[in-house]
């Protein structure tokens, strides 16, 4: 579901009605909201792959229990405990094919016969900015910067909210939580001003990126066939 589909403009649009004129007539701030927001963002996820979601989910439990338990206990233990899970889904996600494409040359190089099998493992859609972000979430509760999430609802969904999901930027814990908890009202001049922020981004996705990057592919598939210059200015446009 990309961001400048009809997709999902179609999802967000149902999204925004159900939260403000549906929701919201229960109160400003209400636990069904944070629900309703949270199922919107799996839905979001699950949207690009069902099974992956699962590991949202781990993320979120991992960390929620490990900043509770850091906060009253004080043990580096539990922050331990996030950083490897954290660290170990990242790297096996990310660099599992690599290290073992790398142990199996070095095994050659030295004459031993190696082989591997490819896992075929799908990068899950915004997993480093989701995993960097709940890690920094221990790591400022260890350093007590702040109070651990009482609600595994609200700590549920900084961790998924979609609109950060899979492109950042990584929020900090308190920012999110303090908008969160804040009673707030559907105004028209901040609906305005997200419209159009909303309006100016697809455009310069679809008219300037995408053309940009039509040009850039088009030089890196063939670099010497263009001069010095315009190998540059695939560079830049990339």
């Amino acid at each position: 579901m990309l961001f400048h589909s009809q997709q999902f403009l179609l999802f967000f649009v149902v999204v925004f009605f159900g939260y403000w004129f549906v929701l919201d007539r229960l109160g400003s701030v209400n636990p069904l909201k944070r629900l309703w927001l949270l199922a919107a963002s799996y839905l979001f996820y699950i949207s690009w792959n069902l099974p992956l979601v699962s590991l949202l989910i781990i993320s979120s439990v991992v960390d929620f229990v490990a900043a509770r338990m850091i906060d009253r206990t004080g043990q580096k233990r539990w922050l331990m405990m996030s950083l490897v899970t954290n660290l170990g889904i990242l790297g096996f996600f990310k660099y599992f094919n690599f290290f073992a494409e790398s142990v199996v040359e070095i095994f050659t190089h030295f004459g031993v016969t190696a082989s591997y099998t490819d896992l075929n493992i799908i990068l899950p859609l915004g997993i480093s900015f989701y995993t960097f972000q709940t890690m920094s979430y221990t790591i400022d509760v260890y350093r007590g910067k702040y109070k651990p999430y009482g609600s595994f609802l609200d700590f549920c969904l900084y961790v998924a909210f979609f609109p950060q999901l899979i492109a950042g930027p990584i929020v900090r814990a308190d920012t999110f939580g303090y908008q969160l908890r804040r009673p707030r009202g559907l105004h028209w001049a901040n609906f305005y001003t997200g419209s159009s922020r909303f309006i100016f981004g697809v455009f310069k996705k679809v008219v300037l990126a995408n053309q940009a990057a039509a040009f850039s592919d088009t030089v890196f598939a063939d670099p010497e066939g263009y001069s010095g210059l315009m190998c540059l200015v695939g560079v830049y446009a990339f």
